[in-house]
């Protein structure tokens, strides 16, 4: 099954919709290449709004645009890490992605609203519509007012480790990370929501002691909100999206119709996919040689 597809319409070849009109790309799971390489392609071509919720082939852990990949991993000949290693085109720091979480993605053209207001306001607008959704659910999250930083033991090196003041949490426990880039007119969010705790495998991934390893395996199970824990019985991931999409389009007042990928960003996934997120040049050093176009600089918090 190819996982780029749906069996929904085109809007033309990506023709602009009405402003209340958002694409809703809702895609199978895929590998971590797959999934950057997408949210990339729709960030870097000029087309209607649009959320993208997605999964996990298998695991992955991705790290952050400007993360630090030698001090976190080792490589080497003889090394191979338990789970496959991406690089993300937004910020932050890592992530272990499994099949049981939901992903996000937002992109808008240049000229939309999102892309126009400080990095601040946006994080505002999108929390505005996630917090609604869950809250269908039953989930009462808010956002992050201050930072939560860990102990200083060790380097500071996962995301669900501490929060920022634009994520959403549950008590003192972090429900979904966010991260933003924006620049040459583009704008990407991506955000993720763990359905299970990722402690013991993080740990088991990382290149660093086992005395650090035992508390960052701590760490990220005391600070991860797991939906199913917060409600007391097992929630699916369909009916996550589901109560996010109804989030978006209440809180937003905009209809999120179900689209396909057109040729044009087929070509530019399938380019990220070789050039880029393949390349282990950009995994390790974030750099890559070949890829025709390039994310932008990540904006800050």
């Amino acid at each position: 099954m190819n996982p780029f597809l749906f069996g929904a319409p085109v809007f033309g070849e990506l023709q602009s919709m009405p402003d209340n009109l958002w694409r809703l790309i809702a895609t199978s799971p895929m590998t971590g290449p797959e999934n950057m390489a997408v949210d990339e392609a729709l960030a870097s071509y000029e087309t209607s709004p649009t959320i993208r919720f997605y999964q996990w082939s298998i695991p992955y852990i991705s790290i952050g645009r400007y993360q630090n990949y030698h001090s976190i991993f080792q490589h080497g000949p003889s090394y191979n890490p338990r789970v496959p290693i991406i690089r993300r085109p937004t910020g932050g720091r890592a992530i272990l992605h499994q099949p049981e979480e939901l992903t996000y993605s937002i992109t808008v053209p240049q000229g939309h609203n999102l892309n126009q207001i400080p990095s601040r306001e946006s994080y505002k607008k999108i929390n505005e519509a996630l917090i609604l959704g869950l809250s269908i659910l039953g989930i009462n999250a808010t956002t992050a007012i201050g930072q939560a930083s860990p102990r200083k033991e060790r380097v500071n090196i996962a995301c669900y480790e501490s929060t920022y003041p634009h994520e959403l949490i549950v008590g003192k426990r972090k429900l979904i990370a966010s991260a933003q880039t924006r620049g040459g007119g583009i704008f990407l969010q991506q955000g993720t929501l763990p359905l299970k705790h990722s402690g013991d495998s993080f740990g088991e991934s990382v290149s660093i002691g086992r005395a650090e390893k035992s508390l960052l395996t701590q760490r990220l199970n005391e600070n991860t909100a797991i939906p199913s824990q917060i409600l007391g019985y097992k929630v699916t991931i369909e009916e996550i999206q589901q109560a996010l999409i109804s989030g978006f389009e209440t809180a937003w007042n905009i209809r999120l119709i179900k689209n396909e990928f057109g040729s044009e960003e087929h070509h530019q996934i399938n380019n990220f996919i070789a050039e880029k997120y393949s390349d282990e040049a950009w995994t390790m050093k974030g750099k890559h040689e070949n890829v025709r176009h390039a994310m932008m600089q990540e904006n800050t918090q």
